[in-house]
């Protein structure tokens, strides 16, 4: 595992560091194992592995995995009420917590007399039935398939490898609107890696990667960009190890990629220097450079994510949509509209009209009126007529209706506020340029040894500065909303003769005149669309922000008590966990969260006895609470403090059977770990393994 930027050797988006897992070869290890868990929530789960090899040079193996059981529940209060809106989706909110998944995988190495490997790996797995979180709200996974194969060769140091993984999403459905989703993509990728060494002192390791994707959605997902949407990304890159001396190395690499989407190429420099003062010890000073690019959603997402209603059988639209190249501008021109801003509204459907809400006044008040008959005592019914005929068409005499523009908050929609709306401020509407790459700057210095044969320490502080940052999905085109102060004006300068004559008491214009006011002021008329869109529905879509630095540490240590028991934590701390634009709360649209805490960290002890075969654990966890502002998750998740245990025996007659039970959250600390996830509880498994 590789903590921190690694694109110097790892490639694009390993910014947050590489976990690279290497699986036994069935020529070193022959044999099977086979592990049955059950527990509570219903959970079962079965694992098999089994290898074989006929001879030195070939051998086979195949393994696989089921799972089944009661998922933890939740209940998204915007699927909710988005199934009781009249005419919902049948599958809106349709929540199933059972939880389903198997995969299985084959494996064949052959083995040269020159020394060479081969390896050929296949396998798929599939979820059967869960709920997965997205960008625009939790999804329906059902019956969703990654078939994948792999191939790789090495040779001294010369490595190649290619693979090939595809996906099939089967009946999967987003749980807010109900839509199905497909997704056939594939991705294919090359590598090629070779090094040599100059001297007893130098070494250079080099190489080539190609990574193809190719998202096919049938428009489910990239809608309007469906058919050209692919992408290719090709990188080089060299690295060097020079030892300086007995005591001393320098390491360095660069690598440079190209990504067919994007304007410019990233470049990754690294260089490390480092000290081994002793055997077993080592202190690292490191500046790492790592990119991680636009993903195929950033760039080509094109997907309904939901619908506000307005009025009945009219609604609008948040379609959540990539960055396309060019970014999207709002460079049309609609003489008569405030700013000379142009708008689509479903109110008068069509082409665009002046961003002015005037245009809007006689219809609105037509439709909303009526609606408030029911409001009046019933011997002012009759003059409900008169009312609205008295408050239309506005005239150069009148006190002049204003307009404002506010944009939609995901945040007030999803905390339920009737009014999810913001009124721009600041530098109001902005272009959305280019997706470019995020760059990860860190500086680290770091620290990893064995103390008297004891103590086993990992100590790191190092610093981040991330340029470019792509935000979450946010709303960017604001929608044209009377100004409610001046609807108020007007309405009163209208009825000023009634209100003089004694035919309207104050009690009405407290009452129903000023319900009627704040309807009116609170109906959104029209979207500021963008040059590239044309209609009125919301565009929910990502941008790059500018750049934010925060310090961390990290501190690992396992202290070995005896042959027997050990002691081992870690703690992690940031100084920032929100980037915040206008409060501290990191619930502004423009704010940038982490999306973890600023401090986090664990305590254990182990006891092993080899000989009896008997060994526990018990762990506390201790999690800071911290802002989320990811995507239509927004809020804040509170601190937790939760403990685990685990106890395993190998039974003695049958030396190849153990026994096991292991228990997460022991205490039962209700708690949630993500915005939009459950509630989690205890949850308490038994196992048994097998050897053969």
């Amino acid at each position: 595992m590789s903590l921190g930027p690694g694109s110097a050797l790892y490639g694009p988006n390993a910014a947050a560091g590489v976990m690279h897992i290497i699986t036994a070869s069935p020529i070193d290890r022959p044999g099977t194992s086979v592990s049955l868990a059950a527990g509570e929530r219903s959970i079962f789960s079965g694992q098999f592995r089994t290898a074989v090899a006929p001879s030195e040079r070939f051998g086979f193996k195949l393994s696989g995995q089921y799972m089944r059981g009661d998922d933890f529940e939740y209940r998204d209060p915007v699927e909710v009420a988005a199934a009781a809106a009249p005419n919902a989706h049948p599958k809106v909110a349709a929540r199933d917590f059972f939880y389903e998944r198997y995969a299985f995988d084959a494996r064949a190495d052959i083995r040269g007399e020159g020394g060479g490997s081969f390896v050929l790996n296949a396998g798929m797995s599939q979820m059967k039935n869960a709920i997965a979180l997205t960008g625009i709200g939790a999804a329906q996974g059902k019956n969703w398939v990654y078939p994948y194969v792999q191939a790789r060769f090495s040779k001294d140091r010369f490595f190649a490898q290619a693979f090939y993984n595809t996906s099939d999403a089967g009946d999967t459905y987003l749980l807010r609107t109900g839509q199905d989703i497909v997704d056939k993509s594939y991705v294919m990728s090359a590598q090629i890696q070779h090094g040599f060494d100059l001297g007893e002192r130098q070494s250079f390791t080099y190489g080539v990667d190609l990574i193809g994707t190719n998202p096919r959605t049938e428009g489910t997902v990239l809608g309007r960009n469906e058919g050209d949407d692919d992408s290719r990304e090709v990188g080089a890159y060299v690295h060097s190890e020079t030892a300086l001396s007995d005591m001393f190395d320098l390491v360095a690499a660069v690598r440079v990629d190209d990504h067919s989407r994007l304007t410019k190429t990233s470049i990754s420099p690294r260089v490390a220097l480092v000290l081994t003062p002793a055997e077993g010890q080592n202190v690292r000073f490191t500046y790492n450079r790592a990119f991680s690019t636009p993903s195929t959603n950033n760039l080509f997402l094109d997907i309904l994510a939901a619908n506000i209603p307005i009025l009945p059988g009219i609604n609008y639209g948040i379609r959540s949509q990539g960055v396309p190249l060019g970014g999207y501008s709002f460079n049309s021109q609609c003489p008569g509209g405030v700013e000379s801003r142009c708008m689509y509204s479903p109110l008068m459907p069509g082409q665009g009209l002046p961003a002015n809400a005037a245009v809007f006044w006689n219809p609105v008040i037509e439709t909303l009126l009526p609606q408030f008959a029911s409001l009046l005592p019933p011997e002012l019914v009759p003059l409900l007529p008169t009312l609205s005929a008295m408050l239309l068409n506005p005239g150069a005499g009148d006190p002049q209706l204003g307009t404002l523009f506010r944009r939609f908050d995901v945040a007030a929609a999803g905390a339920g506020s009737s009014d999810p709306f913001v009124t721009l401020g600041g530098p109001g509407v902005l272009d959305v340029p280019d997706l470019v790459p995020t760059i990860h700057n860190s500086f680290e210095v770091g620290y990893k040894g064995l103390i008297n044969d004891r103590v086993l320490l990992a100590a790191d502080l190092y610093h981040t500065r991330i340029e470019n940052f792509v935000g979450s999905l946010r709303v960017e085109t604001p929608n044209v909303f009377f100004d409610p102060a001046s609807v108020q004006a007007f309405v009163l300068h209208r009825l000023d003769p009634l209100i003089r004559a004694g035919l309207i008491p104050p009690a009405l214009i407290e009452g129903p005149i000023a319900l009627a006011v704040g309807a009116i002021a609170s109906l959104p008329l029209g979207t500021l669309a963008t040059d590239q869109s044309g209609t009125h529905d919301l565009l929910l879509t990502y941008r790059n922000f500018g750049d934010v630095s925060y310090t961390g540490a990290d501190l690992a240590l396992e202290v070995l008590l005896s042959d027997q028991f050990s002691v081992n934590g870690n703690f992690s701390w940031k100084s920032a966990e929100c980037f915040n634009s206008t409060d501290d709360d990191c619930d502004d649209i423009e704010d940038v969260a982490l999306n973890a805490p600023s401090h986090n960290g664990s305590l254990g002890l182990t006891y092993a006895n080899q000989g009896s075969g008997f060994s526990a654990t018990g762990r506390m966890r201790m999690t800071a609470g911290f802002p989320v502002n990811s995507g239509t998750y927004i809020g804040v998740i509170d601190g937790y403090q939760v403990a685990d245990a685990s106890v395993s025996y190998r039974l003695p007659f049958q030396p190849g059977t153990t026994l096991s039970v292991t228990a997460n959250n022991l205490f039962d600390s209700n708690h949630t770990e993500f915005v939009g996830a459950a509630p989690l509880g205890r949850f308490v498994m038994f196992r048994v393994r097998h050897d053969f």
